[in-house]
Formats: C-alpha cells, structure tokens, sequence
C-alpha cells in the first residue's frame, strides 16, 4: 500500500447494513482471486468515501435503490437501480449517496490477486474506457454478491469456503463483462464487419491493410478501425494476426515445414517479425510449440 493512501469517509449507514473484512492467508493472496471486504450498504444522505491515491484494491458496487454519485479519472458518474461501477481504487476516487435521493442501498465487493487485474482491464476497454455500467440488463451480480455475504455470514469460515469465494468473485467479475457483451448483442453486427471477418478469415495469407478493409466498404478507416472493434472486441490487425497465427500453429503442428516456410505461408515475410507475434501471443517460440506438441504425442 502506498504511503499516498488516505481515507476520508462518514459512514451514515442504516442499522440493517452489513459489513464484512475478511483476512486471507498469504497463500490466498498469493494464489487466487481473494476477498478483503463485502457488504449491503443501507446508505443515508451523509454518506460518503474518498480515498486518494494508493489502495491495492478492485471494488465492483451494485446499486438496488436509490441514487449515488462516483467520481473517478476526471467523470462524475450517477449510480441508478441496475446501475454498477468497477474501478481500480489505486486511483483516487469518491463515492456517495447522492443528498437530494437520501439514501442510496448498494451491495458491493473490495477483492485483489489473482488474474483480477486483466479481468478489470478487459472490462474498461469492453466499455470504451468507462467504468460505470448503466442498464439494468437483470445481470446476476446482485446474487453473487450476496452469495458472498452469504458465505463469511457463517460461524467458521475455512480454506475450501474461501475458494469458493474466489470462484464467485471471478463469476461476478465475468458477469461484469458479460454484461456489455449481452448489451452490443441487442445490436445487428453491420454488414461490412461481417463481411470484413469472413474477407480477413479467407484471405489472410495476402497483405491487408486498414487503408484497403476501409476502402472496400467505402469508409473513413478510422471509423472502420472503431466499427469493427465495438462488434469484435478486437482491431482488425489483431483479427488478421490471429487468423495467420491459428494456421501457423496447424502447420507446425501437422507438417515438417520449416519456420521460415510457415512464416512465408502464413502471409508474414520476415521470420524474425513471426517469431516475435508468436511468441508474444503463445508465450513460446515457434520451434518450442512444434517440440512441446512432439514430445508429448500418445
């Protein structure tokens, strides 16, 4: 934790609420997803939380009812019934009950470790870089959390009860990002994304470039880049990289091509640049995948 953190808060709370602090082990933080706190907040118009720089921490927040305000990386953010936020509270930042609703009831989560953060960094991306979502898509997050609760509210909490956490903490931060995904769905995919992916699938051994996916559909390219990633999650570089990444793996799996030959067949022409895609996205060489795959052949 950073010597910068400092918390400034009044808790203006309902009897009714509960609040949960867990203290994992260091096996825990050093090996999954953990929980450091939980809670249903019954909050009053006092109520507030403002912590700057500093807190190791990811705090996903679900409003019920009433109305909160966030202020995080510049925004003001309205929190409604259905509304969620996920930010990283590393950065500064300030929630309340908004006064002229008097109240606000939310059920939230304070979690760290694990894969959390590229969790995290998926979802803001996912939601063009914003952290509050706002429809009530009747996603499962409220029931996760309350699960949760559910889980540290018994007398004795062990090892397999705290796993357990782990996996609803990892449920509730895919539901997150499901959750956008449900919503572009209620989208048609345009015609020239769909046609793009099939062009891209059936022609990635030729050169591709933005400039020409752009001016085959007539189209601003940087409007295209933008289209084709809120409907694909993905540029079409990356698009085009995997495809020729996925049939180099099938060649080095089932031929004695070499590296410099499936580079070449592929559509990339130096060696060097392969060898540098594949090993950023496999995490291993060319020659190790085709040698892992050999050596462990039944």
């Amino acid at each position: 934790m950073s010597d910068n953190f400092i918390i400034n808060n009044e808790l203006d709370l309902s009897p009714e609420s509960i609040w949960i602090i867990d203290a994992p082990t260091l096996r825990a933080k050093s090996s999954f997803v953990y929980l450091q706190e939980c809670g249903d907040f019954l909050s009053n118009s006092r109520h507030y939380t403002r912590r700057k720089r500093g807190l190791q921490s990811y705090l996903i927040e679900y409003t019920l009812s009433g109305e909160g305000t966030l202020e995080y990386e510049g925004e003001i953010y309205t929190l409604r019934p259905g509304n969620f936020f996920w930010i990283d509270c590393y950065e500064p930042h300030c929630y309340y009950t908004n006064p002229d609703a008097g109240c606000w009831h939310t059920l939230w989560v304070h979690f760290y470790g694990g894969n959390s953060e590229q969790y995290y960094n998926h979802f803001v991306s996912l939601n063009n870089g914003k952290h509050i979502y706002e429809q009530d898509n009747n996603i499962q997050i409220s029931s996760l959390i309350r699960e949760l609760i559910r889980i540290y509210t018994k007398q004795e909490i062990n090892a397999s009860d705290r796993i357990y956490a782990s996996g609803i903490i990892t449920m509730t931060m895919a539901e997150c990002i499901q959750a956008l995904n449900n919503e572009n769905l209620t989208e048609p995919m345009p015609e020239c994304i769909k046609d793009a992916l099939h062009y891209i699938a059936d022609n990635y051994t030729r050169e591709i470039t933005l400039d020409h996916l752009a001016g085959r559909y007539n189209i601003n390219k940087f409007y295209f880049q933008k289209l084709f990633k809120r409907y694909t999650n993905t540029t079409p570089n990356q698009y085009l990289i995997t495809n020729r990444l996925s049939a180099a793996k099938e060649l080095l799996r089932t031929t004695s091509l070499t590296i410099n030959e499936i580079s070449y067949e592929v559509g990339i022409p130096s060696v060097n640049h392969f060898i540098n895609l594949f090993k950023r996205q496999e995490g291993l060489t060319p020659q190790a995948f085709r040698d892992m795959w050999y050596n462990n052949q039944g």
